[in-house]
């Protein structure tokens, strides 16, 4: 996990760029993922922290991953009184000056297409157990 939030923090303050989560197919990232991320990243950030959750187009908005967004969004805004907040937005944002928060996107396969200020960073599988992640070309 440390890695991660190492690669994001900078990948937000080094490069300029708006760090924004795709998983794989095979990947369901469980709230609780999101949880232990925003705890790592506190204090290497030293900021607040906001997730925005990219909203899929309407045609592809079935119950059920609705439901899941709406799951996280909940869990995450627990983390409010420590500076971790959640939302749902329909393009990520890239804040700028000085109090700026760091913002981590969260987006699918079938997220609307990401601006220039934007870098996925896929999470996959890289073994039955372990998780891994990279940059996507």
């Amino acid at each position: 996990m440390q890695t991660l939030v190492k690669y994001m923090v900078d990948l937000a303050d080094q490069q300029a760029k708006t760090p924004v989560i795709v998983s794989s197919r095979k990947v369901q990232l469980q709230p609780d993922f999101f949880i232990a991320m925003a705890t790592a990243m506190l204090p290497v950030c030293r900021r607040e922290i906001r997730f925005e959750l990219l909203s899929e187009p309407i045609s592809s908005l079935l119950f059920w991953h609705r439901r899941r967004n709406l799951c996280l969004l909940r869990h995450l805004n627990k983390l409010n009184a420590v500076g971790v907040h959640a939302g749902l937005v329909g393009m990520v944002s890239r804040p700028a000056g000085k109090e700026r928060p760091l913002v981590i996107g969260i987006a699918s396969k079938k997220s609307p297409p990401l601006p220039g200020w934007a870098e996925v960073v896929a999470v996959d599988l890289i073994s039955s157990q372990q998780l891994g992640f990279h940059r996507a070309a």
